[in-house]
């Protein structure tokens, strides 16, 4: 693969996280509103806005691959939803994505392409809707809609058929995802984004964690013992397929507390009981026996679904994914993650977001980076930041390339930090940058600490620096509210053709990617220098073959 075509595919996966948080945001503060309010048919309005969307950042952005990219990663941000059952939205987000994705590539990014990616993509929510129902419920569920369409349909005199009017449901979702995505299209290119804030609130609190770790062997133990219930079900008589089922689900809701509050739920129970009674009257004795059974599956498909979601949070899935290949993939939920709640902030709040949905898309979509990435090393005090830059710059002159920019390794005196030095990283010279204790000359200051004017004049001399890749360590609080080395970074952010490393606390990434628009890609001090090296030699070099504007 070359350069320039590895370039390529980190700019669309860079430029997918940015839009995979955005979506997952919108799934969180919107999704949250509707939730609360008990709105019906929430998830199809939430469809909608993802497609709309979808088809107006694809518009802008561009870039083959960026929708079901899109897709993966905010079904991956899904999994910290405190939500007990998490496979069935997963799985319907990623192919969103993937068939948005499908439609442009049938017949291009025109109406027409966007109209059929709509459709394909509201399409899916109704296939997804009707596949749930016979996965928990069984074919039964089929034979009950039939018998009782029949019913209404000799009351109302109706000629359609129960399977003519499932094909126009269908059709009337196509349209709606086509209008959807061409409405996208329609949005204002800039606009005054409504009020932000105001009453969006992101509960990051985890979700409660299973008894027992995650691990391989319980998600094949989980998946094996679903599968063992359901081939039983239809072999063992009743008696015996309740006393199977509540066992393995009393264990489920043991073993795996989130099961028990997806239960306790009062529309699950509701759900059950109108199915059960509705088995009874329409099909006769034989139908009460069919009705528990089709409640029994149901109860062992939610308990066991849940247990399935949790153990796929754990790390173990993480790991066998990168092994595998996925490493980019990860990279983007990572950088989708850390910038989340920073989108969820500038989400307005949902009443002004209902009143005015396209001024507030539009707003939305002004907000995705543009430009090449920022490169972030970001961890809390005393990780390593520093040194992993360092050796980063290292392996990067190793590789034939030119490195600037400044570090600025922290001192330490009787176990507290007394203040940092900073280095010019083209030519090693190396000043004292500020410091607890500093001579009255000193007047600018952040903390405890007081800057050197010769240190901060040695910075903004290395910042403006010529070299393949520039590298800042580090940008903080002072910068963001428009201190220190900001300046500099904000001309470096507009106008720098090479990639450049930045080093951040973790907390400051959503701020970060905010006031900078760029879209992000992180690493943790304890990733491995050659990685980071890598990464930014490939960006560098595609830069220097790539035409200057």
């Amino acid at each position: 693969m070359s350069d320039s075509h590895r370039e390529n595919l980190n700019l669309v996966w860079e430029r997918a996280a940015a839009l995979g948080g955005l979506w997952a945001a919108a799934e969180i503060v919107l999704g949250s509103f509707l939730h609360n309010l008990r709105v019906p048919m929430r998830g199809h309005l939430l469809t909608a806005l993802a497609v709309a969307l979808l088809s107006a950042a694809h518009r802008r952005m561009g870039g083959r691959g960026l929708l079901w990219r899109a897709g993966l990663v905010c079904a991956a941000l899904k999994s910290i939803s405190p939500s007990a059952v998490l496979l069935g939205p997963m799985a319907a987000i990623a192919m969103e994505g993937a068939l948005m994705e499908g439609g442009l590539r049938l017949c291009g990014a025109r109406p027409a392409g966007y109209a059929l990616a709509g459709a394909l993509a509201m399409s899916w929510t109704y296939a997804h809707l009707l596949g749930r129902t016979v996965i928990v419920y069984g074919f039964d569920a089929a034979r009950l809609f039939e018998a009782a369409w029949g019913r209404a349909q000799s009351g109302l005199g109706v000629a359609l058929g129960p399977w003519e009017l499932l094909a126009a449901l269908g059709a009337v979702h196509a349209a709606l995802g086509a209008g959807a995505a061409l409405a996208g299209l329609r949005l204002p290119a800039a606009v005054a984004a409504p009020a932000a804030g105001g009453g969006a609130v992101w509960d990051a609190r985890p979700a409660q964690e299973p008894r027992l770790p995650p691990s391989p062997a319980g998600f094949a133990a989980n998946l094996a013992l679903i599968a063992a219930l359901l081939g039983a079900a239809r072999r063992l008589s009743l008696p015996w397929t309740v006393a199977l089922t509540a066992g393995a689900v009393a264990a489920w809701t043991f073993l795996y507390p989130m099961a028990l509050r997806r239960l306790r739920r009062p529309g699950l129970w509701l759900s059950l009981a109108a199915v059960g009674a509705g088995a009874g009257i329409l099909f006769g004795g034989s139908g009460v026996e069919a009705g528990v059974r089709m409640t029994l599956r149901a109860l062992a498909l939610t308990a066991g679904f849940a247990a399935l979601s949790q153990e796929l949070a754990g790390r173990h899935i993480r790991e066998g994914l990168r092994r595998l290949g996925a490493g980019r993939w990860l990279g983007a939920v990572e950088a989708a993650f850390a910038s989340l709640p920073a989108c969820v902030a500038r989400f307005p709040e949902p009443r002004a977001f209902l009143r005015r949905p396209g001024a507030a898309l539009a707003a939305l979509l002004d907000s995705l980076p543009a430009g090449p990435a920022l490169y972030l090393i970001a961890g809390d005090k005393a990780q390593g930041k520093t040194t992993l830059a360092l050796a980063a710059a290292d392996a990067l002159r190793a590789r034939g390339l030119s490195v600037a920019g400044i570090a600025a390794p922290g001192l330490w005196k009787d176990g507290q930090r007394e203040g940092f030095d900073i280095i010019d990283l083209q030519d090693g010279r190396r000043l004292p940058l500020c410091r607890r204790q500093a001579p009255a000359a000193w007047t600018e200051r952040t903390g405890p600490y007081r800057f050197s004017p010769e240190g901060l004049a040695l910075g903004r001399r290395a910042l403006g620096a010529d070299a393949d890749v520039l590298i800042v360590d580090e940008v903080g609080p002072l910068e963001l509210s428009g201190g220190g080395w900001a300046a500099g970074l904000d001309r470096l952010a507009s106008a720098r053709f090479g990639p450049m490393l930045w080093v951040a606390r973790t907390g400051l990434i959503g701020e970060i990617a905010g006031r900078w628009s760029r879209p992000l890609r992180t690493w943790a001090p304890s990733s491995a220098v050659d990685d980071v090296a890598e990464a930014l030699a490939v960006a560098a070099r595609a830069a220097l073959r790539r035409p200057r504007p």
